[in-house]
């Protein structure tokens, strides 16, 4: 007889009686779904781990702006700058000037130093360690490009105390020679003084004054910050930093923040004029009144150094009436480190176009990079880099080109130059 049949319990609801189906195993398709879920959150999990170990580790430049430092500059394009202290907080360590200033063709096209510091905003790393960064711009002759550049940095999160805007004086520029326009408007050595006036007013230890179209790595700035470190238990007050410029146009596969230092040397072998770092008790300037392609910062470093750790360039010493005899190493000594990588003799070697940057020399002293000329067209820039003649015949051409952008700012704000006879002639 066969066994009676069986009915699966029945409930009663609200919508009457149901019935419950036999439960039934999750299908190969749902276990791999739910292993897919699983994977992701894993990963998401340690992704967020990884951001906030890195956001952990570096120093904000936020909390630097806490420091209260207010940023003001005079109109009257003498440089003064007037720093105000709101709040108790210890300044930064650091602090990392860049000057952005004019483009000069045809060596470097229009559109240049807004091009590589918007380069440095998006591939930079996004804090560098007891460091607050300042960008100066400097009396830029284009007001489209000056409002550009403004914008492109607020745009990245820097407020009007990390904007320093130098503006000229157009008034008293048209009261000079016009071949001394370029010096008066370019103005880079007393943008460098302000710098450094602004730096020793805020109590920041180290000062770095440097040159527009800068880049620093994550590796670069902890190995400055080391040199710093090694310098300040040797009580020296200045030291250099090595600088390489790229030979073609920047590419974030090479250099952004995480580069190595030999991830950048295949596209910048060659070593030039190096940044300089300045404790807050140096006395060390910049001398004014010496116009762009004029040796402006060299001056200075010859000062420091002393002529003879630049005693093959005879006819720079005469011309800056820095020339000594016999040469002499001493100042050397005195300001820099007198057998480390970073001293006078070890970054600016005889061949000064044509040395090479040792892997050593770079985590030695920090390095920073020179980001691309965007030459003109026309312009033979592998040329330029090895031939002193053919860069200085650019230069020439740019001197010229620049005083006309500067007449035609004079025009744009209704100054009409006076008569000059620098070079023979009326303007």
């Amino acid at each position: 007889m066969p066994p009676p049949a069986t009915t699966a319990p029945s409930h009663s609801s609200a919508f009457g009686p149901t019935t419950s189906a036999p439960a039934s195993r999750p299908s190969r398709r749902a276990k791999r779904g739910e292993f897919g879920r699983r994977i992701a959150l894993i990963g998401a999990c340690i992704f967020l781990l990884l951001w906030l170990a890195t956001w952990l580790h570096d120093d904000s430049d936020a909390s630097f702006r806490e420091s209260g430092h207010v940023v003001t500059q005079s109109d009257d394009g003498d440089g003064d700058v007037t720093v105000a202290s709101t709040t108790p907080h210890s300044p930064p360590r650091f602090v990392l000037y860049r000057m952005i200033g004019n483009d000069i063709p045809p060596l470097q096209c229009a559109g240049q130093l807004y091009e590589n510091a918007l380069y440095a905003l998006q591939h930079e790393p996004r804090r560098l360690a007891g460091c607050r960064r300042v960008w100066v711009v400097n009396n830029v002759v284009n007001e489209t490009a000056e409002r550009r550049v403004v914008r492109a940095l607020k745009a990245h999160g820097y407020g009007d105390e990390d904007i320093i805007v130098r503006r000229v004086n157009y008034t008293h520029v048209a009261q000079l020679p016009h071949d001394q326009w370029g010096a008066a408007v370019s103005a880079q050595n007393e943008a460098r003084n302000a710098m450094l006036e602004h730096g020793r007013a805020a109590g920041v230890r180290w000062i770095l004054p440097w040159d527009g179209n800068q880049f620093v790595t994550r590796e670069a700035w902890h190995r400055i910050v080391a040199a710093a470190d090694r310098y300040e238990a040797q009580g020296i007050t200045v030291f250099k930093v090595a600088m390489v410029k790229v030979q073609s146009l920047q590419q974030p596969a090479w250099l952004n923040a995480s580069s190595l230092f030999r991830h950048i040397r295949p596209h910048a072998p060659g070593q030039w004029e190096s940044q300089v770092a300045f404790r807050n008790d140096s006395s060390h300037h910049f001398k004014q009144g010496v116009a762009y392609g004029e040796a402006n910062k060299l001056e200075a470093l010859i000062r420091i150094c002393g002529s003879g750790c630049y005693w093959h360039w005879p006819e720079l010493l005469k011309a800056l009436h820095l020339l000594q005899q016999p040469p002499s190493w001493a100042p050397c000594r005195e300001f820099f480190a007198d057998t480390g990588e970073c001293g006078c003799q070890a970054v600016i070697g005889r061949d000064y176009h044509e040395r090479k940057v040792s892997v050593r020399t770079a985590l030695q002293c920090g390095y920073s990079v020179r980001l691309w000329y965007h030459p003109c067209p026309g312009v033979d820039i592998e040329w330029a880099f090895r031939s002193t003649a053919y860069r200085t015949e650019l230069r020439v051409q740019g001197r010229e080109l620049f005083q006309e952008q500067i007449r035609a700012a004079m025009a744009r704000q209704g100054v009409v130059p006076a008569m000059g006879k620098a070079d023979g002639g009326e303007l």
